[in-house]
């Protein structure tokens, strides 16, 4: 019965914009774009989100911010986390490569090749990691005061 369905819908050309989009079956495991929202757009989304999202990380993970406790880091960043998604989310956001990746193995299982995502799969998988060096260049160069860094007083 599927294999009748599939052939139908290829022999339509409505294979892919019925089955890899967001609300179809392969949307269930692996993240597709949205028709209609250009690759800038959602490139710009993930690059800005994964950038802050780096930035807020290592402000809370460093060892010189006394305004958070370091026992609240895991709620704190995966709170961050769920902020991102559900305020970006809907227009594309991975956020994680992991989070990309193990669920397009799984609908590339099932589905073959054609369940790959074409240019977004490369832009949600590979954008977080220049970003989140980014953020973390910035939050260094902005942030942190060196001068509590040494050993040396304050001048």
């Amino acid at each position: 019965m599927e294999k009748l369905l599939l052939a139908t819908l290829a022999a339509e050309g409505t294979l892919a914009t019925t089955l890899f989009t967001p609300t179809g079956p392969a949307g269930v495991l692996a993240f597709y774009a949205r028709p209609g929202i250009s690759l800038g757009l959602i490139f710009c989304n993930e690059f800005f989100t994964d950038f802050i999202l780096g930035f807020i990380v290592f402000a809370y993970a460093d060892p010189l911010n006394y305004i958070v406790p370091h026992k609240t880091l895991p709620w704190l960043i995966g709170f961050s986390y769920t902020v991102a998604i559900w305020g970006y989310g809907p227009v594309g956001l991975a956020a994680n490569t992991a989070r990309d990746l193990s669920g397009r193995f799984a609908a590339l299982t099932i589905w073959g090749i054609r369940a790959w995502g074409g240019q977004y799969a490369a832009i949600a998988a590979l954008t977080n990691f220049p970003a989140t060096i980014l953020g973390y260049i910035t939050y260094e160069m902005i942030l942190v005061d060196l001068r509590l860094c040494s050993k040396q007083p304050f001048i």
